[in-house]
């Protein structure tokens, strides 16, 4: 399991405990949407604009979301890029596709 929230100032106790949820809930929002939005990529500065930036988070945040979505198999890294918020190529993700547990008719 992905750690979420990495403790880069050293909080501690509620401030901590606030800092681990409010990353979890960003991951949650960004799993949502792509879930909304099967088969469709998008680049970080995309997802950013369209959820995150209503909640107040920063876009290192959706990039750290997206990194642990990837690593927990949520998402994948596709091979198209777009022209991000900087004017440069960014790459995108998609969700990934999972598999069924369907059983044979015969």
């Amino acid at each position: 399991m992905a750690q979420h929230y990495f403790n880069t100032t050293n909080e501690e106790g509620k401030d901590l405990e606030t800092s681990e949820k409010n990353a979890l809930r960003q991951e949650d929002y960004i799993k949502e949407f792509f879930t909304r939005n099967v088969g469709k990529s998008f680049s970080p500065d995309e997802i950013h604009k369209a959820i995150i930036e209503l909640h107040n988070a920063p876009l290192t945040s959706v990039r750290r979301a997206i990194t642990n979505l990837t690593n927990d198999g949520v998402l994948e890294k596709t091979q198209l890029q777009k022209i991000g918020l900087y004017k440069k190529k960014t790459f995108t993700w998609t969700l990934k596709p999972q598999p069924t547990n369907q059983t044979s008719l015969f």
